[in-house]
């Protein structure tokens, strides 16, 4: 390669090479931006990835914009082609690679949005930057996340804001890194419906534009407003969910309801990534967060907004926002009463076991550390009395047992015999709860926790929520004082 750029995007220095000076040009206009962390390399990792874009001769046919199409291969590889152009992106070796005709660059927007942009934010999204689809505000060091459906109006909602004096830390998707806490976004555009200028007068005779996605956008520069968070990066976030509704107001809401709403029924592009962003969803919905219902006017929501940041301000530190206990000077964390355990999916002893029958499907969890067995049974009931059908009521059953003095061998046979057992036991969903819970002690600080659903409530997705919901409802049991005993 005759010629290279590195940035330092979502604060993973990345080294775009290329043959053409015009791609390391688009390169630039896509990510140059993220220079500013230079200025604070605090902010920047070790870890590196290189994409590299080889341009040949030829044209892509008689399309406008040439038709590109993209191919999961695993969890870790991607695959692109177009009629004359190919290539690919690969977390494990983090690298991206593709040759591309001429006339494909020449088309600089469908370029750097459909296929530059594409491949290094798929190799990154997967080296501890999930993306989660919100908006963000800034304020001072804080975060505010507006979450919602796409159409509900977070894009109207942060231009409004930014004519208040609010910065945007992105548009409409977040990168949750996990270790350390730190949510990213996306710094450039922001990209409002055509017809915001019926509430900002300002707008009217903005031309609109076709975006990458098909909608039709008026684009305001954030740079030249003044409007770009100082930073791309904030380790504070507090969430608030939009709907739209009557009447207009905020509500405060738990760690379960925000987890729930945040997890449940990703949209499309994002829901590749079910399997593995609820750990970084837990700690964003620790403390709890807002339901925004949006007033009629956008701007008439802004001096609620500055009442979450303040919120913020007032919080519990680094990673999460205030609880949503009110207190008389705001809203500020109480401490835990206790550790609470890591809940982490599967368990060794069902690697290589039939997990589901006619009756149920099994969900084997594996928890470490002290345990109360009744803040375990009230947040498991908490966490399934939210599901829909799910018919688990305060009094659900947490049976025990303890193995602790059998052998290493003799418990894990224990485990699947019961399992087994459990398996085989139908459901009866005119009288029973369609969730019974086993939980099998075999060391003094370790448990596994198996789940049994009837096949109505056991799709992947929520078993997924339910068990990310567990640590953050135990974590809220202890706070309230609710310690039964171990």
């Amino acid at each position: 390669m005759s010629g290279h750029a590195t940035f330092p995007v979502l604060g993973i220095p990345t080294r775009f090479e290329s043959d053409s000076p015009e791609v390391l040009r688009i390169a630039g206009e896509a990510f140059g931006a993220w220079r500013v962390l230079e200025r604070d390399p605090g902010w920047i990792g070790t870890l590196q990835a290189r994409v590299r874009i080889e341009v040949i001769p030829g044209e892509e046919g008689p399309e406008d914009h040439a038709p590109l199409h993209f191919a999961m291969e695993g969890r870790s590889r991607l695959r692109f082609s177009s009629p004359g152009s190919r290539g690919w992106s690969d977390a494990e070796r983090r690298e991206a690679h593709a040759v591309v005709t001429e006339g494909l660059v020449r088309d600089r927007q469908h370029f750097r949005y459909g296929v530059l942009e594409a491949l290094a934010l798929t190799l990154l999204t997967r080296l501890d930057r999930e993306p989660l689809h919100a908006a963000a505000l800034v304020r001072g060091d804080a975060a505010l996340l507006l979450a919602g459906r796409s159409g509900v109006g977070k894009s109207t909602l942060a231009y409004a804001a930014v004519r208040a004096g609010l910065r945007v830390l992105t548009e409409d998707v977040v990168f949750l890194q996990l270790e350390p806490f730190r949510a990213w976004g996306m710094p450039g555009y922001l990209h409002v419906p055509a017809d915001s200028a019926v509430f900002f007068p300002e707008l009217d005779g903005t031309a609109p534009a076709v975006r990458a996605n098909g909608k039709i956008k008026i684009a305001v520069g954030l740079r030249e407003r003044g409007a770009l968070a100082p930073r791309p990066v904030v380790d504070r976030a507090g969430v608030c969910l939009l709907r739209r509704g009557e009447p207009a107001g905020v509500e405060r809401l738990s760690p379960a309801q925000v987890l729930h709403a945040l997890a449940e029924h990703p949209e499309e592009g994002f829901d590749a990534f079910a399997a593995t962003i609820g750990e970084r969803i837990v700690r964003l919905a620790e403390h709890g967060g807002w339901r925004l219902t949006l007033p009629a006017h956008p701007a008439d929501a802004i001096p609620l907004l500055h009442q979450m940041f303040d919120a913020l301000d007032r919080g519990p530190g680094p990673g999460a926002p205030p609880s949503p206990q009110p207190q008389e000077s705001g809203m500020a964390a109480e401490p835990s009463a206790g550790p609470v355990p890591a809940i982490t999916p599967g368990h060794p002893a069902f690697e290589h076991v039939r997990t589901s029958s006619a009756h149920a499907v099994l969900w084997p969890l594996t928890v470490r550390g002290a345990l109360d067995v009744e803040v375990l049974r009230r947040a498991l009931a908490a966490a399934a009395r939210g599901r829909e059908g799910a018919g688990v009521a305060e009094e659900l059953e947490l049976a025990t047992v303890d193995l602790r003095q059998t052998t290493p061998g003799e418990a894990e046979a224990e485990l699947r015999k019961l399992a087994a057992h459990e398996l085989e036991r139908p459901f009866d969903p005119g009288r029973s709860p369609l969730l019974r819970a086993l939980l099998l002690r075999t060391e003094d600080n370790a448990h596994a926790l198996l789940l049994l659903l009837h096949h109505v409530v056991s799709d992947g997705w929520s078993v997924r929520v339910l068990r990310d919901e567990l640590a953050v409802l135990y974590a809220e049991q202890l706070r309230r004082g609710e310690a039964g005993g171990a």
